[in-house]
């Protein structure tokens, strides 16, 4: 969906609708993959009504009633499901009218997710969460290897890697070639990765061609985690730090 037309769609919605709070997220399983299909929502403490069928990006549209303390809710798809708390800081409880989340994803324990000046980022009565569990802090970034780890460390290397959405990613290898990966963020912390139609046959330096292999090798398992604004993928053998450019 187009963000500014999202984005004027709330504004309208929540016009209409001063007395409920419009949640706006997509879904994703535990393997890191967005859901588009329709859910069911429950809400202990009120009533949850969906405004409209998912579409192809993904995007779910709810409207829970107002609550005097937090929302506490169910979201349930065909093979999982979501228990999620929305705290909403009393300052805030009678200014925010949407709450926009990028990524709701199911994780074996309960999200409690925090709405105030420093938890999101504001465009008028529309919130949206700036904490990595409820974003994808790759989408659209280029990150530069800092360091490698294997059988000894090496610092300072030629190596960037470009994700060019929330699922793409673009390795560069050699001179001339380039490749696509789609690659997904699961809640174990495992990078989960599909191999690409084409193959490196040249590499610009060994680092290149370590990382290239390891990804390429799918039934091998990649750890990831962030560190700050860094991402550190690993295997059983090697470490990599990679710092946002």
């Amino acid at each position: 969906m187009n963000r500014l037309f999202l984005i004027l769609f709330l504004l309208i919605g929540s016009a209409a609708s001063a007395d409920t709070l419009e949640v706006i997220f997509r879904y994703y399983n535990a393997d890191g993959q967005i859901q588009s299909e329709p859910l069911s929502c429950s809400a202990s403490n009120g009533w949850a009504k969906q405004i409209a069928a998912p579409d192809a990006a993904g995007w779910q549209h709810w409207q829970l009633s107002t609550v005097e303390k937090s929302y506490q809710l169910v979201l349930k798809g065909k093979h999982d499901s979501i228990a999620v708390e929305i705290e909403v800081h009393n300052k805030y409880k009678n200014t925010v009218r949407s709450l926009v989340i990028n990524r709701l994803q199911v994780r074996p324990q309960a999200q409690v997710m925090k709405v105030n000046e420093l938890t999101c980022k504001w465009t008028g009565s529309i919130a949206y969460p700036i904490e990595y569990r409820f974003n994808n802090p790759l989408d659209g970034a280029n990150l530069h290897l800092e360091t490698l780890r294997c059988e000894r460390t090496l610092d300072s290397l030629n190596l960037t890697l470009y994700f060019l959405s929330d699922s793409v990613m673009l390795y560069k290898c050699g001179k001339n070639e380039a490749l696509f990966f789609k690659y997904y963020l699961s809640s174990t912390g495992h990078f989960i990765r599909e191999a690409s139609n084409y193959s490196c046959t040249e590499f610009t330096n060994e680092e290149e061609r370590r990382l290239y292999e390891i990804l390429n090798r799918l039934n091998s398992t990649i750890q990831y985690e962030f560190q700050g604004k860094k991402l550190v993928l690993k295997d059983s053998f090697c470490y990599w730090e990679f710092s946002f450019e």
